[in-house]
């Protein structure tokens, strides 16, 4: 998101929310995008009372219609994303920063390998270097792990909505 990641709600917004058939439909229109008509069948509530919910919905700006296709399926705007979804973004900077722990971690160990140093008792580190190549060989797996699963959601390929006129 490209813009304020922060969501103001007031108390319009506490109230459109405080209805469990609106937070129904705001959860269904996040599996899928929904027409008023597959909102009630999915729901089993009547066309007029989804009709009514969701106008409160799209007033209050956690959904919109798409107005240029023939049936108008509603999906969720940021704001309705961020209410239902409000954290996507933590894992994110979790995993960065413990990759840049890690990495930090890797190159210090390595350091240690190659260069040694002395403890406070007289000992020096080249007594034992292997440990410091082990935990570093482990500490940049553990980052690269990081970076891959970080990496991964950028290469998942989405359908095309056009794959079935071929």
């Amino acid at each position: 998101m490209g813009e304020d990641s922060d969501i103001i709600l007031d108390s319009d917004d506490l109230a459109v929310l405080s209805s469990k058939t609106r937070i129904a439909i705001l959860k269904a229109i996040d599996k899928k995008e929904s027409t008023i008509t597959e909102l009630a069948e999915e729901l089993g509530i009547s066309k007029a009372s989804v009709h009514a919910h969701v106008a409160e919905l799209e007033f209050s700006g956690l959904i919109e219609a798409d107005k240029v296709r023939k049936w108008h399926p509603y999906s969720l705007t940021n704001k309705g994303r961020g209410i239902l979804h409000p954290h996507k973004n933590t894992r994110v900077v979790i995993m960065l920063g413990l990759t840049v722990f890690c990495m930090t971690a890797c190159i210090y160990s390595f350091v240690l390998y190659f260069e040694g140093f002395v403890y406070l008792g007289g000992a020096s580190s080249a007594d034992h270097p292997l440990i410091f190549l082990i935990f570093g060989d482990i500490f940049a797996l553990i980052a690269l792990s990081l970076i891959l699963m970080m990496i991964k959601p950028l290469f998942r390929s989405e359908p095309s909505e056009f794959a079935d006129e071929e």
